[in-house]
């Protein structure tokens, strides 16, 4: 479940209660509201969504780990 930091039509406590739904943990973006494709890098985004997609031995194929210690990323585009 990927959301926005500033997103203001969905609550971060929906977003927290459809990641416990889907026995994952959220990860949001720094600087992005609700329209994260559009607004984060596309690059960590995508690198996001194929490790969620990747099986790993250690958690289940449907389970994303944060790419931080903090579950936070940036929309923030280089350049």
């Amino acid at each position: 479940v990927i959301g926005g930091k500033d997103d203001f039509m969905v609550s971060r406590a929906s977003t927290e209660a459809t990641a416990r739904a889907y026995k994952t943990e959220a990860i949001y973006f720094d600087n992005c509201a609700h329209m994260v494709p559009l607004e984060a890098d596309p690059t960590q985004l995508a690198s996001i969504i194929q490790g969620a997609l990747r099986p790993a031995p250690h958690r289940p194929a449907t389970s994303a780990h944060p790419p931080s210690a903090a579950g936070q990323t940036s929309c923030d585009t280089p350049g």
